[in-house]
């Protein structure tokens, strides 16, 4: 479940997202660059599990795979994510750490050199945009038949992350209600996915009433696919399943999500490519 801040960091990407770092122009107030190994984490049995290398990060670079399940950063043992972040961020940027892990039952070591973490638009503009979306099979808030990624191919679709209690996610939602009405269904399909309880979920369908379709991602794999470390997460997928658009925030970055849509609803995307 997603901590109870308006920007949040799931417990499956610590590694990959914690606090996003701003850098100000006066030099008496900047703060040092944050390092980082480019990987999602979620606890293991014996340490911190590998559920995500990202792409061209040090863990790529240094081979770490999924599944792989880190036990110690250098002389540092590390039994959860939260250990794991303050072990990697005590180190430098620019220094090399010795990562110990466990690998089909072998413990292994890996020299890694950190480098700075990347913005978190950034990083998710980097990995996903121009990419083909990651397919997905989720629950419906309302039917039985679970909603997968192939049934919306042939339309552009928007994906939203978002959760019940993120206000700035809940006020995308009469824009996003409205975008969605104005057009065609056999067009369009908006899709608005939190990793909260059915009943939440279907509480507040039944209260809001929204023209797009709620789903449940109760494992978190699709937001995991998506990157999502922070909410809300806009994504625009073009009619060849690929992705044409990513932001996180409201306001004027839905506003440019769904210009996005609009252009590719009048001029489709193309085997070839988006137009």
């Amino acid at each position: 479940m997603l901590q109870r801040l308006l920007v949040v960091s799931y417990g499956a990407l610590l590694v990959v997202a914690s606090l996003l770092v701003a850098l100000p122009t006066n030099a008496a107030t900047l703060e040092s660059a944050k390092p980082w190994l480019g990987v999602g984490i979620e606890k293991g049995p014996k340490g911190v599990l590998i559920n995500r290398v990202i792409a061209g990060t040090p863990a790529e670079g240094a081979g770490l795979r999924l599944g792989d399940e880190i036990t110690a950063i250098g002389a540092v043992g590390v039994k959860d994510p939260t250990a794991m972040i303050t072990a990697v961020q005590n180190q430098g940027v620019g220094y090399t750490v010795t990562v110990h892990f466990i690998r089909a039952g072998k413990a292994q070591s890996q020299a890694i050199k950190l480098v700075a973490r990347p913005d978190q638009q950034d990083l998710i503009r980097q990995q996903l945009l121009g990419h083909k979306a990651p397919p997905f099979m989720l629950e419906r808030i309302h039917g039985e038949a679970a909603a997968t990624s192939e049934q919306f191919l042939g339309r552009v679709t928007i994906l939203e992350f978002w959760a019940t209690w993120c206000p700035a996610c809940r006020s995308t939602h009469a824009r996003l209600s409205a975008f969605a009405a104005a057009h065609h269904q056999d067009k369009l399909a908006i899709l608005a996915i939190s990793d909260e309880e059915q009943a939440q979920l279907a509480a507040y369908a039944a209260a809001v009433k929204p023209a797009f379709t709620i789903l449940r991602d109760k494992d978190q794999t699709t937001l995991s696919s998506y990157l999502v470390s922070a909410i809300p997460e806009l994504v625009v997928i073009d009619q060849q399943g690929q992705i044409a658009f990513v932001t996180l925030g409201a306001g004027t970055y839905v506003e440019e999500g769904l210009q996005k849509a609009e252009q590719l609803l009048l001029h489709p995307a193309t085997a070839g490519g988006t137009k």
